[in-house]
């Protein structure tokens, strides 16, 4: 174990940028100024003995412990995981994650209820008679095209859009509505 550093005040005198200390330096006779820079001198070498030491007890403190940490197992990649662990339980326990998760929970809930709510109306639109007769109708329609190019073959000069006009006039005729005129635009 290493002895305790001692800690020395500072001499009188301090290289500062203190006017009074620059006055009272200067007004030493040159024998006391060499003098006093042979105090820091001094001062400044044992502070930097300080220095070292405590970084050579750090750094043999650290291979200690690095050491025991070996013995239990403990390798860098499980502090790092340990360390981001830690963090995002901070975050997690944080008060604006909660309020994030809360504000996201509701916004999911009104979002699920308000799809429920568009699934009903869709299954109660799917029920009425004006949705059934409109699907029977593009049903019909869809099974006339199929059958006009089905039967066409690919020998026929009959285009799809062809097809698609005769099983209009064909599905207007099935309901009372006079065919359009030959010379009128479509």
């Amino acid at each position: 174990m290493t002895s305790p550093v001692k800690v020395t005040e500072p001499a009188s005198f301090s290289p500062s940028g203190d006017s009074g200390v620059a006055d009272a330096f200067a007004a030493l006779t040159p024998e006391e100024r060499e003098e006093q820079r042979l105090q820091w001198k001094d001062e400044l070498a044992k502070i930097e003995d300080d220095i070292q030491l405590m970084r050579d007890t750090l750094m043999a403190k650290m291979q200690q412990a690095q050491a025991i940490k070996e013995k239990l197992g403990i390798t860098p990649w499980t502090e790092f995981t340990e360390d981001v662990n830690k963090s995002l339980t901070a975050v997690k326990e944080s008060q604006a994650y909660q309020r994030t998760g809360a504000a996201l929970k509701t916004t999911g809930e009104k979002a699920s209820g308000l799809f429920a709510g568009l699934g009903a109306k869709f299954s109660e639109a799917r029920e009425s008679a004006t949705f059934r007769s409109v699907e029977e109708r593009v049903g019909s329609m869809v099974t006339t095209v199929k059958s006009k190019v089905g039967a066409s073959g690919s020998s026929s000069t009959q285009s799809f859009d062809e097809a698609l006009r005769e099983a209009e006039a064909a599905k207007k005729q099935a309901e009372g509505v006079p065919p359009p005129a030959a010379d009128a635009p479509q």
